[in-house]
């Protein structure tokens, strides 16, 4: 979920090799152990990056990537 071009691949490889998304579940996510005082920068960044980011990642593509329903 940190690499963009990888994201996008996946997406498009999924709607190529089944010809549509009709759901999308988001369930990446990683965690820090250990107390808060003693997380380094490099720890919140990947953390923010997998939870978060990864989100925004397929966003764009997955909006033209799910065709509208009435029920979607």
């Amino acid at each position: 979920m940190t690499n963009t071009e990888f994201v996008h691949n996946c997406i498009a490889h999924t709607v190529d090799e089944f010809g549509k998304l009709d759901v999308v579940v988001n369930c990446a996510g990683v965690s820090c152990f250990g107390l808060f005082e003693e997380l380094t920068d490099e720890q919140w960044d990947h953390t923010l990056d997998v939870n978060v980011k990864g989100s925004v990642r397929e966003i764009p593509q997955l909006i033209f990537s799910i065709p509208p329903r009435r029920w979607s």
